[in-house]
């Protein structure tokens, strides 16, 4: 973990631990402590967003077709377990859709961006992350299998 970064998805002492290391950081910023850095409400945009745009290459579920990758399971996290969310992001932002690119707006990339997390397992919490900036220092961590 850097020395600004945190690390969000797993269960137990993790995740308390990741609650409260946000907390102090959003705190500086005014904004409110949540172990979910994205909403439930920003998942289901950014489903319609990744349906409108991304399941033709990425599948249906996420799962990958012959030309793109995977955004579930296994394939995701060992790609990106350990990164910082921003870089999800900016890959997201500056190379996609692939007839497109760089299109989307941050918004509808920070939805995609929430609902593969929230497919991958991860918790939404009480507000939408609102700025791409925010990801900067919160770490991809693989949830813990219930």
């Amino acid at each position: 973990m850097g020395r600004k970064g945190m690390r969000i998805g797993r269960a137990g002492v993790g995740v308390a631990i990741a609650a409260t290391a946000l907390a102090a950081g959003l705190a500086s910023r005014g904004q409110a402590a949540q172990t979910g850095f994205f909403s439930q409400a920003q998942v289901e945009a950014g489903k319609a967003t990744y349906e409108a745009k991304c399941a033709a290459c990425h599948g249906e579920t996420l799962q990958g077709e012959t030309h793109a990758p995977a955004l579930t399971g296994d394939y995701f996290w060992s790609n990106w377990s350990g990164k910082p969310v921003r870089a999800l992001y900016s890959r997201m932002i500056s190379t996609m859709p692939l007839d497109d690119p760089g299109s989307m707006t941050e918004e509808e990339v920070l939805g995609v961006v929430s609902y593969a997390l929230a497919t991958n397992g991860m918790p939404a919490g009480p507000s939408a992350v609102t700025s791409a900036n925010t990801l900067n220092t919160i770490t991809l961590e693989q949830p813990a299998a219930k």
